[in-house]
C-alpha cells in the first residue's frame, strides 16, 4: 500500500524505513539515491497532475534530493518534512530545501509551499528547518495541483 504524499503520509513513511532491518534500509536508501522520481512513485500515492510534475523535474533535482534524502537516511535520521495544502487552484508551488552542517551534524528539511501572488510578498521562509533554504524548484501557476 502506498503511502499519501502529505506531512503525515511522509512521517510515517520515514518512521516505517528507519526502523526496518538494516539491509531493506540499505536496498531503500540506495535506490532513493539512484533514482529518486521512481522511488517517490513506488512509495507514495499521486494523482495524474502529480506525476506529470514529477516527470518534470530536472536531473540535477533528483540527483540533489536522492543525495541529500540518502545522506539522512543513512545516518539514521528522519528530515523534518512539511507539505501545505493549497488554498487556491490559482497557486504556484515551490519546494524548498533547508540544510544545515556542523562539526558534527547533518541537518535537512523539506517545505513544499503553495503561493499566490498576492501572498508573495507577506511569506518568509520556514523557521521549523533552520538554515540555508534553497528554492531548489518551483511549479508556476497552471502546473500547481
Amino acid at each position: 500500500m502506498k503511502n499519501s504524499f502529505d506531512t503525515a503520509g511522509v512521517i510515517r513513511f520515514q518512521q516505517a524505513l528507519l526502523s526496518a532491518p538494516q539491509d531493506f534500509r540499505a536496498l531503500q536508501i540506495q535506490r532513493v539515491r539512484c533514482d529518486f522520481k521512481n522511488f517517490l512513485c513506488e512509495h507514495f500515492d499521486f494523482n495524474e497532475r502529480q506525476l506529470r510534475q514529477i516527470s518534470q523535474l530536472s536531473t540535477e533535482f533528483n540527483t540533489r534530493m536522492g543525495a541529500v534524502i540518502a545522506s539522512s537516511w543513512g545516518l539514521g535520521l528522519p528530515i523534518p518534512f512539511r507539505k501545505e495544502k493549497r488554498l487556491t487552484d490559482e497557486d504556484a508551488k515551490d519546494i524548498i530545501l533547508s540544510t544545515t552542517t556542523g562539526n558534527l551534524s547533518f541537518t535537512v528539511g523539506i517545505w513544499i509551499r503553495y503561493r499566490s501572488a498576492q501572498a508573495d510578498c507577506l511569506r518568509s521562509e520556514p523557521e521549523y528547518v533552520g538554515g540555508n533554504f534553497e528554492r531548489l524548484w518551483t511549479f508556476q501557476r497552471t502546473d500547481a495541483y
